[in-house]
């Protein structure tokens, strides 16, 4: 492949991503846990990030909206060219329309949940599109208890009693019982829409939601309400995560690589899709990945698992 744009590599523990330096993902620990099945539909991720350098500088892929309990340390989250905005002990990251910088000094461990398209939904019935690429304080969406809770596990893990599993399970638990689910035609439409950006990797705008009794308009704002984006730019953003996790599979062949990028008008323009909604270019063309989009890769965040419509149960 084109030697011409791998990325270049910055000093000891850093690697570079456009104009920001990368921590080393060596220098990082990340735990995957299994979402516990009634809370699967809502959200596609559980992890436990640490890092434990004087500075960290990471980017997390574009993505639906990500719960985060700050267990040690602070970090700013820079969305954009926008002003760094400090995170919250307990903070809901709202659906961002481009890679977001993740900058702390000193140590930084938290767990996160990364939640679907009706994980938003359900969870905060919130107009996505409106009100993405800010940082909300989860406590309004955790209802009455999240003081105590986030009290609970910062004591727990400062002392060694609680480990990022037990505080993922237990924020998994305190997220179920908040889940309020939105309308039938409303869910039908989401789990449509995942099916329709799976079917392709540059799928027709004119064969989303056909059969859905919606008009065109109707599905546009439905689609920006759960996803966070305009159809258009949701087949952007998923052709580039898709794009992105398929060049860095190991099976994946040079003569594969060659037809992934001629999806897009030329490498340029790939590298301008991947820097935009990943943060950075795959491994496969410039170097390791960051560590955040190795923990919270958006891909499938926009797949939808069939919901119960019973009650989520609490735990």
């Amino acid at each position: 492949m084109n030697q011409g744009i791998r990325a270049n590599r910055g000093g000891r523990g850093e690697t570079q991503a456009a104009d920001v330096r990368l921590t080393s993902s060596e220098l990082i620990r990340i735990s995957h846990f299994a979402v516990p099945e009634p809370l699967a539909p809502f959200v596609t991720t559980l992890y436990h990030f640490t890092c434990d350098e004087a500075r960290l500088s990471d980017v997390i892929p574009a993505g639906i909206g990500y719960v985060m309990v700050l267990l040690k340390g602070t970090p700013s989250v820079t969305f954009g060219d926008k002003v760094a905005v400090p995170g919250l002990p307990l903070s809901l990251l709202t659906p961002t329309s481009a890679a977001a910088q993740v900058q702390a000094d000193g140590a930084l461990h938290l767990v996160g949940a990364a939640l679907s398209p009706l994980g938003w939904g359900s969870l905060t019935a919130l107009p996505a599109f409106d009100y993405r690429d800010r940082v909300l304080p989860a406590d309004d969406f955790l209802g009455e208890d999240a003081p105590r809770l986030l009290a609970r596990w910062q004591d727990g893990y400062a002392s060694g009693l609680q480990g990022g599993e037990a505080i993922s399970l237990e924020l998994a638990a305190a997220l179920a019982s908040r889940m309020t689910l939105p309308p039938p035609r409303h869910i039908a439409l989401i789990r449509d829409t995942g099916a329709w950006l799976s079917s392709s990797l540059a799928p027709a705008i004119g064969d989303l939601g056909t059969g859905s009794g919606y008009s065109s308009r109707q599905i546009e704002r439905l689609v920006k309400r759960y996803f966070g984006a305009t159809p258009g730019e949701l087949v952007r953003k998923y052709r580039a995560l898709r794009v992105a996790a398929l060049l860095q599979s190991p099976d994946c062949t040079d003569e594969q690589a060659a037809q992934l990028i001629d999806l897009f008008y030329d490498q340029s323009h790939l590298i301008r899709e991947m820097r935009h909604y990943l943060g950075r270019t795959p491994s496969r063309l410039a170097g390791e990945e960051s560590a955040l989009t190795r923990a919270v890769n958006g891909i499938d965040n926009y797949r939808e698992r069939e919901p119960s419509f019973a009650r989520i149960p609490e735990g």
